[in-house]
């Protein structure tokens, strides 16, 4: 285990003194990180999420960036500029920093410095369970340049919003809190676009036409996704499905459409 703490740097921030933040959970965290490191062949995670008590909220950190990057970002007030920051974690939608920073200047200094310190060439943080009472997003950075990187954030879109998923689900009881998940199967894709046009507003029938299939089988698909869920209706499935981020929902513009810039669908932590 000494070996894979020294490989990475943990910060953790908020109110709570650090001191709480036990030996046995850091070390819990740091395997965490390290596999799922591994498991999506990024270069770094970083993993933040906030926890609402009856009188306050605190924030929590975890990354497996280098030192001389913390104190790089501090040094310079980038939190003060990062757009993980600056977003509230109540948008489903991932943020590719590479597009905002063809069209903001201090995002791209951001951005330019974070490959000089060596933590990738592009980022993308994905928002985890933003309507819950535990919202958080994880930032993953790869060492491919943009274009290569935009087709490969298209087809494994959905396997790292699953990973950004499971390291805040993990994270979260290592931590000591208690998180109820929205069911044990996994939503089909079907089941996820079935709910994702019905957050939308879409109704039933214009619904069930978009997906090419009858209404009788639409409504087939929603109960499944209901019966996952654990949910009596399909209200209450759309409701779970947003607040633990099962589904995305266009709940505001996370990332400007630049001319010749793809555009896939799509806190105080450093990048």
């Amino acid at each position: 285990m000494a070996a894979v703490e020294a490989d990475l740097d943990l910060v953790l921030a908020g109110v709570r003194p650090l001191s709480l933040f036990a030996n046995r959970q850091k070390s819990a965290v740091i395997t965490i990180l390290t596999d799922a490191r591994k498991a999506v062949g990024c270069k770094h995670i970083g993993h933040v999420f906030n926890a609402r008590g009856s009188s306050r909220e605190e924030t929590f950190v975890s990354v497996t960036y280098p030192g001389k990057w913390l104190i790089n970002y501090a040094l310079r007030s980038y939190f003060a500029i990062d757009p993980v920051m600056a977003q509230p974690m109540r948008d489903a939608k991932p943020i590719i920093l590479n597009e905002i920073s063809i069209c903001d200047s201090a995002v791209r200094g951001l951005v330019d410095d974070a490959r000089r310190y060596g933590l990738g060439r592009s980022f993308v943080s994905f928002p985890v369970m933003p309507f819950s009472s535990h919202p958080g997003s994880v930032m993953f950075s790869f060492d491919m340049e943009y274009e290569q990187f935009i087709a490969y954030f298209e087809s494994e879109r959905e396997n790292l919003r699953a990973a950004a998923r499971d390291i805040h689900l993990s994270v979260l009881r290592v931590r000591g809190f208690s998180v109820s998940e929205p069911g044990k199967e996994a939503l089909s894709s079907l089941e996820q676009a079935s709910l994702n046009l019905l957050a939308e507003g879409t109704g039933f029938a214009d619904a069930a036409e978009r997906l090419g299939v009858s209404g009788v089988v639409f409504s087939a698909i929603t109960k499944s996704a209901c019966a996952k869920l654990g949910c009596h209706n399909v209200i209450h499935a759309v409701a779970k499905s947003i607040a633990y981020g099962l589904i995305e929902v266009d709940v505001g513009a996370t990332r400007p459409r630049t001319a010749g810039v793809p555009s896939p669908a799509g806190s105080t932590t450093p990048h």
